[in-house]
C-alpha cells in the first residue's frame, strides 16, 4: 500500500470506482478491517505525527460542534453562516464533519457556546 498515491476523485468516480470491486476484494478488505486492533489504530495514528496519549479531556472541552452552537442560538443554518459570514455548504459540511474546522472558527464558536449574548452582540455591531 506503501507505493499508492494519493488522487483526487469526484464522488462519481468513487461510487463508479467501488462498484467495480468484485465480492472478493470487498471480502478481503472487511476482513482487513475486522482484524485491525486498538493498537494498530494507535500506531497509524503516531506514524501520521499525532500522539494518542497527548490529548487531555481539557482538550476536547475546547471545541463545541456547530450543530449544539446552532441548536442554543435557535437559529437556522442559512442564519449561522450568515452571522459567521461563510458559505452555507461551508456551515453543512462543518455540521457534517465533512471538513475540519480552523482552529479560529472553534474559538469563535466556544464562545459562541459560552457567552452568547456578548458574541451575538459584537458580531451584529461589527457587521
Amino acid at each position: 500500500m506503501a507505493d499508492r498515491k494519493l488522487t483526487r476523485m469526484t464522488p462519481k468516480e468513487i461510487k463508479a470506482q467501488l462498484a467495480r470491486r468484485t465480492p472478493r476484494a470487498v471480502a478481503e478488505a472487511r476482513k482487513r478491517y475486522d482484524e485491525t486492533t486498538e493498537e494498530d489504530i494507535r500506531r497509524h495514528m503516531r506514524e501520521d505525527g499525532y500522539d494518542p496519549e497527548r490529548e487531555s479531556s481539557a482538550d476536547a472541552r475546547r471545541t463545541v460542534p456547530v450543530k449544539l452552537v446552532r441548536e442554543k442560538l435557535r437559529m437556522t443554518q442559512a442564519e449561522l453562516a450568515a452571522l459567521l459570514h461563510v458559505p452555507l455548504g461551508t456551515l453543512r459540511n462543518w455540521e457534517q464533519n465533512r471538513f475540519s474546522i480552523d482552529p479560529a472558527v472553534q474559538a469563535l464558536l466556544l464562545v459562541l457556546y459560552r457567552e452568547p449574548e456578548a458574541a451575538l452582540r459584537a458580531l451584529r455591531h461589527a457587521a
